[in-house]
């Protein structure tokens, strides 16, 4: 029997088990029909990040960023790569700009921020300009 994960769609939060052996075939959801975002950073508003964060089984990594923050555009293409590279983590952005409910709710008071979340709950954040490596290591740590 192969092991199960819940994941979050990224558009409309509906929760979907899917076998892990079926994680690299660009799994879509089963309600909207969109892609689950495996292996990618999924764009998220006000809306769908609480389902996004309480829905999703594995660790959850989002990025909070802003569009007039340097290190935050620095820091993004390190971020998809990450993503790609770890496709059981679920990876997220918020744009803090454009949603400021979410960074508030998250007390975000510096950016790039990733904060790290495990069946809900907070575990962990990094802050500042990070490479690829960087975030690779500190999600494997996490788990």
């Amino acid at each position: 029997m192969s092991e199960t994960v819940i994941l979050a769609c990224p558009q409309c939060g509906a929760k979907n088990r899917l076998p892990t052996s079926k994680l690299n075939n660009k799994p879509k959801c089963g309600n909207c029909h969109k892609s689950l975002g495996v292996g990618e950073a999924s764009e998220l508003n006000n809306k769908s990040l609480s389902k996004f964060i309480s829905n999703n089984e594995p660790l959850v990594v989002i990025d909070f960023w802003a569009a007039r923050c340097q290190p935050c555009l620095m820091m993004a293409p390190n971020f998809y790569h990450a993503a790609k590279k770890l496709p059981t983590v679920r990876f997220a952005k918020i744009q803090t700009d454009r949603h400021e409910q979410a960074g508030a709710e998250f007390g975000i008071r510096s950016l790039p921020m990733l904060v790290a979340l495990k069946n809900g709950h907070e575990m962990d954040r990094l802050s500042g300009l990070r490479t690829a490596s960087d975030i690779m290591h500190w999600v494997k740590s996490l788990s």
